[in-house]
This record gives structure tokens, sequence and C-alpha cells, in this order.
């Protein structure tokens, strides 16, 4: 799909690509993978200019160097370059104008020849890194040094390397809970106990916690997070609700217990048709991604990047989006809700 106000999703499905530009080495598109050859390989995003954005993709290392992206780049030889480094296990951010290291994970589980989910969230001054759906710890990166909107480049450094399934968009119409405990002054509580404790908000699992979004009113919108639950009874996300008391709208829930998720009609607590999913392999105070799309009557519901319900419903067509939790203790961890 093109480029379209700055949101690329690309499955190279083609011979060729209208969303990259090769700068350096060569680059080619087969099998819906997009693949640099062993050199200093650099191709950059057409059209696109960001300084908030996400970026996600499955990657796939040779045996050889580094791999990774820059992003807040003019020429692709400044900005942050992040590393994918086969060799010693680890992913480097590095500031790319200094030659310096800036962050370091090690021991991320990086494999040769195998296909990898990653996620780069960078708002603001905040740089998030994940592989494999889990958080690098060590990469929480507070920084200002590039404060510009500017280019994304893709390098492979010596090393054969794949991309996938990608998709890349900058964070513009959008509300961000990134873990900086003056934004929990954006949530409105109305209900329950909810704090910051390790840099997340957390229910303390009352009878109903809940917190609104301190947003417009919203129809159309993505929501991520990253949400880890106890196994008492359930928590998740509410979605075009009003504010006030009075509990509607929809209500997505994940109960650890029998690791499944429900979306629900508040007003009576009805279920809505092909609302719920098993099997989902949701784990005790185990972080998962969320990801949940709302676009006319269709209401799309996917866990670590995999879709789990696809429905629709015309009951709720606005509302404000909350995060809710029914005497389950849980944490929710960066939330980025954006229009579409």
């Amino acid at each position: 799909m093109p480029l379209s106000n700055n949101y690329l999703i690309d499955n190279f499905s083609g011979t060729s690509t209208p969303n990259w530009t090769p700068r350096e080495g060569v680059w080619s598109v087969a099998n819906g993978e997009y693949r640099a050859n062993f050199s200093d390989a650099v191709t950059q995003a057409n059209n696109f200019i960001a300084k908030d954005l996400v970026f996600e993709c499955d990657i796939m290392l040779g045996s050889n160097f580094d791999s990774g992206m820059t992003l807040r780049s003019v020429d692709g030889l400044d900005g942050y370059f992040i590393l994918f480094r086969r060799g010693d296990n680890a992913i480097w951010v590095r500031d790319f104008h200094k030659e310096l290291v800036i962050e370091r994970a090690n021991n991320v589980g990086i494999v040769a020849n195998t296909w990898t989910r990653i996620r780069i969230i960078m708002i603001k001054d905040r740089l998030l890194v994940y592989y494999n759906n889990v958080q690098a710890p060590q990469i929480d990166m507070k920084t200002n040094t590039y404060d510009i909107r500017s280019n994304f480049f893709l390098r492979s450094w010596f090393n054969e390397t794949a991309y996938r399934a990608m998709r890349l968009y900058e964070l513009k119409d959008f509300y961000a809970e990134t873990l900086d405990q003056l934004l929990l002054t954006k949530w409105i509580p109305y209900k329950g106990n909810f704090t910051i404790e390790n840099e997340r908000i957390r229910s303390a699992g009352d009878a109903i916690d809940l917190l609104i979004a301190n947003t417009e009113d919203m129809s159309d919108f993505r929501l991520e997070a990253s949400l880890r639950i106890d196994d008492n009874r359930d928590s998740g996300f509410m979605l075009r609700s009003s504010t006030g008391w009075n509990e509607d709208g929809f209500y997505v829930a994940f109960d650890a217990r029998n690791s499944t998720c429900t979306i629900f009609d508040l007003t009576g607590m009805s279920s809505i048709h092909n609302n719920h999913a098993t099997n989902l392999n949701i784990s005790r105070m185990v972080f998962f991604h969320v990801t949940i799309i709302c676009s006319g009557n269709s209401i799309q519901v996917f866990v670590n990047d995999a879709q789990i319900i696809n429905t629709t419903s015309s009951r709720f067509s606005s509302g404000k989006v909350g995060i809710r939790s029914f005497h389950n203790q849980c944490d929710f961890d960066n939330i980025i809700i954006r229009k579409i």
C-alpha cells in the first residue's frame, strides 16, 4: 500500500516497491520480502518525514554483521541508528553522527536466518525497542539530540538481511501514555484506584477500576498497548464510551484464568456477535501486546500481532477510550491511541 498521510503498509507483494528508494548497495523484492545483499546497503522511505513514529516488521538477519534502521536522520549518516547485532546477541542504539553507543541491550535472543517481529516506538524524547514482542529492557532512552521531523532509513551493514510485513507511520494525531508520570493527568479517573508504579499505570484490583483518556470523542481509531493481568477476573479496554459514571460502550476484556478475550456491550454486559476468542496463551502477570482497530461498524482485536477477533456492531458509533479492570490487578504500558 503506498504511503498516505505518513502511513505506510508494505507486504512486498510484487517485484518492486514504490515506498523505498535504495541509496547504497543492492535491494531486491521477491516472495513478499525486501532484501539487502551483502554490502553496506541503505534504503530510504519515500516521502516519509516524521519525528514521532512507530515502525514494525518481521526481520531476518544473516550470520554476519549488523542490520537495523535509522530514524530522525537527514541523510542516513545522522540520527538514531538502531542495530540488531547477531554476533554479540545485542541491540545497540547509536548516535550515528557522533558514533557513540547510547543504549545497549544484551542477551536478547537474536538468531540468524530466523524471522522475528520487531517494533520501534519514538515519541518526543523517548525511544522504546521491542524484539520478538518483548521490550528490550535496557533500551528505554530519554534524549533530545535529534529533536526534528526527518527521514527514515533501513540499513544493513555487510549482512544479508530480509524485511517483510512492514508498517511505518507518523504519530501526529495521537494520545500517548509514554511512561511519563505527568501524562497521568491526561487520564480522567472515574472509579476505583489507579496508580503509577515502575512507570506503568497500575490497577489495584478493586471492584471496578476505570480511567478514561482525556481526548475528544473518537469513532475510528487504532489503539496499541502492552498489558499484564492477574488471574482473578478480567482487565482490558473500553471503546466508544460516554464520560460519566454510567458504564456504556464496548469493553474488550482479557481473562488470564482461561486465556480468553471477550467483547461486551457494557449496557447490561451483553455480548456481541463473534465476540469471543479462546486459547490465547495469556499467562498471569506476563506482558502481551494488544492492538484494537475500530473503523465504522468493524472491531478487530490482535494479540501479539495475531488477529483474534474480527466482528461488527453498530451499537456505539463514537465516544471515549478507557482502560478498565474488574476485580483484577493489572499493568498498562506504552498506550498509543491514534485516529484513523
